[in-house]
C-alpha cells in the first residue's frame, strides 16, 4: 500500500472513531432530554417523568391514583406535603409509602439527603408528590436527581419550568441551582427512621385544607357559580370555619399580629362570601355574579399575602 493509500485509510479510520463519539454524545444528551416527559393523567396531578427512577407530580386522591402508579411501576411513595399521607389505600396496592414534608421556602440540607437516600435505597421507581405537583415536588425531585447524579442542573431547572413552579418560591428554586452530585458515603452514613406519617404542626394541616377548599371554589366560579348551590355552600361554611379555628388558636399561641389580622380578614370575607350566595340562591344575576367574583379576588389577595409572608417562610 502506498503512502497515501496508507494516510487515506488512516484519515478514513479517525473519521469513523469521532463519528462514532459524536453520535454516542449526541445520543447520551437526546437520552438525557427524553427522560423529561410528562405522564397525561386524570388521577397523578401534574405528573412528570424527571427520570426513569423518578416521577413527580400531586396528591393520588383515592385508590384508583395508587392503582394506576402501580400500573406504572412505582413502587414507593414519597411525600414532600404537609397533609397527612392516604397510607392505607396504598398499602392496599402494595405501595410503601415514605413522608418527608418540607415547605415552600426551600429544602434544607438534610431533607435533601433524607430524600435523596430514600430514592436510593428504597425500591423504586419513587413518585414524589406534594398537592398540586407544581412547585415543592418537582423542586425536591430535581434537587434528588441532581444530587444522585441521575440529570444535571440544566435538565432540574426544566423541570421546574415543565412543572409550572412559580419562580417567585426562591427557595426552591435556589435549592435545584445549588444542587451538587452528594458523595454515596454521605448517604450511607445517614441512620433514618423510614415513617409513613410525620408529625406536622396542626397550621401545615390546616392550611393544606384551605388551600384545597379555595381550589374547589374557583372551579365553581369558572363555571359561572349556579352549579350545585349546596356544595359551594358548603365549602364556604368550612373555608370561614378554617378562619375562625386557626384565628382562635394562634392568638392563643400570642402569633404576629399582621398574621392574626390576615386571618381575621379572611373569615370576614368568606363570611361575606356566604351571606352573598345565601341571599341570591338562584337564579343568579350577572350583577351577583360579578358581586361573587369581586369577593373571590379580595379572598385571593388574602391568601397569597398570607403566604408570601408567612406560608412561605416557614
Amino acid at each position: 500500500m502506498s503512502g497515501a493509500s496508507r494516510g487515506l485509510a488512516s484519515w478514513v479510520a479517525w473519521a469513523s472513531i469521532l463519528v462514532g463519539m459524536y453520535a454516542g454524545i449526541l445520543s447520551a444528551q437526546e437520552a438525557s432530554v427524553g427522560a423529561l416527559r410528562r405522564w397525561d393523567s386524570k388521577l397523578l396531578p401534574n405528573a412528570i417523568w424527571v427520570h426513569p427512577s423518578v416521577m413527580s407530580g400531586g396528591l393520588p386522591a383515592g385508590k384508583p391514583a395508587f392503582e394506576e402508579l402501580v400500573q406504572l411501576g412505582i413502587k414507593t411513595v414519597i411525600s414532600v406535603d404537609g397533609i397527612k399521607p392516604d397510607v392505607q389505600n396504598a398499602e392496599a396496592v402494595g405501595l410503601r409509602y415514605v413522608h418527608l414534608p418540607h415547605g415552600y421556602d426551600g429544602i434544607s440540607e438534610n431533607r435533601l439527603l433524607q430524600i435523596a437516600k430514600a430514592v436510593r435505597d428504597l425500591p423504586g421507581p419513587a413518585y414524589i408528590h406534594c398537592h398540586h405537583g407544581r412547585h415543592r415536588s418537582p423542586a425536591a425531585a430535581a434537587a434528588v436527581c441532581i444530587s444522585l447524579g441521575r440529570i444535571d442542573r440544566s435538565l432540574g431547572l426544566e423541570t421546574l419550568r415543565v412543572a409550572g413552579t412559580n419562580p417567585g418560591f426562591r427557595g426552591l428554586v435556589q435549592t435545584v441551582e445549588r444542587a451538587s452530585l452528594v458523595p454515596s458515603t454521605r448517604l450511607d452514613e445517614l441512620q433514618i427512621d423510614w415513617v409513613a406519617v410525620s408529625e406536622v404542626p396542626p397550621i401545615v394541616d390546616a392550611m393544606v385544607e384551605m388551600d384545597s377548599i379555595f381550589d374547589r371554589l374557583k372551579e365553581h366560579q369558572k363555571r359561572e357559580w349556579p352549579g350545585s348551590l349546596a356544595e359551594t355552600a358548603a365549602d364556604v361554611l368550612m373555608l370561614k370555619e378554617h378562619y375562625m379555628e386557626l384565628h382562635r388558636s394562634e392568638s392563643e399561641k400570642k402569633q404576629d399580629p399582621g398574621f392574626l389580622e390576615l386571618l381575621e380578614q379572611g373569615r370576614m370575607l368568606s363570611e361575606h362570601l356566604e351571606a352573598k350566595l345565601s341571599h341570591d340562591r338562584v337564579p343568579f344575576s350577572p350583577d351577583g355574579s360579578a358581586h361573587l367574583d369581586s369577593i373571590m379576588k379580595l379572598l385571593s389577595n388574602n391568601c397569597s399575602q398570607c403566604h408570601r409572608q408567612y406560608r412561605d417562610n416557614r
